[in-house]
């Protein structure tokens, strides 16, 4: 098992340093050998799946420099500093979507890499959901609200229409929910 075991005296080396990003380089110990690691250094994020009262799932398509390419996914964001989760979760729905209300269930965390980044990525689903407001502009992210019934994720899902793996994970936990409830099962 490869051990980090920083010198006291020497802080771990930030690289690269901003608002968004930090990136620190180590090395890590093990067997008599050593190796660099890189670890970024990001906020959490959240995923919410909002859901209407007709089933309608509300989606936004936009631009993502990673893969210079669309994408279409729930809303989502980073977690702002004073901000808890479900307060972040639900700034990004308005902010993206324009929608608010309904009911919020919180369905967990996880490390997206815990192999690279040292955040959390926080689900939600909001059920119930209406429109409030027009979705607010931002010139470096420009969005589309896209609706789509809750029957045609599966679809969007296996033909790689949906294809952010944050958006996949949430997407697919509403999905086990909503199938363990119409079984009965508890959860």
């Amino acid at each position: 098992m490869a051990l980090y075991t920083p010198n006291k005296e020497d802080p771990v080396p930030r690289i690269y340093d901003s608002p968004e990003v930090s990136v620190d380089i180590f090395d890590v110990h093990a067997d008599g050998r050593t190796e660099e690691r890189v670890r970024v250094v990001v906020p959490d994020w959240v995923v919410v799946v909002p859901i209407t009262e007709m089933g309608e799932v509300i989606l936004v398509e936009q631009h993502r420099t990673g893969i210079d390419a669309l994408s279409l996914e729930p809303p989502g964001g980073r977690v702002d500093p004073g901000e808890n989760e479900l307060q972040a979760a639900r700034r990004e729905l308005l902010e993206e979507t324009g929608y608010s209300g309904g009911t919020w269930e919180t369905l967990g965390w996880v490390h997206p890499d815990a192999a690279l980044l040292s955040n959390k990525l926080w689900l939600f689903a909001a059920h119930d959901v209406i429109p409030v407001a027009a979705p607010k502009s931002d010139p470096f992210e420009r969005l589309t609200v896209r609706r789509h019934h809750i029957d045609e994720l599966r679809n969007l899902i296996l033909t790689s229409r949906i294809h952010h793996g944050p958006s996949l994970l949430a997407i697919q936990r509403v999905l086990l929910t909503e199938y363990a409830l119409e079984r009965g099962d508890s959860l």
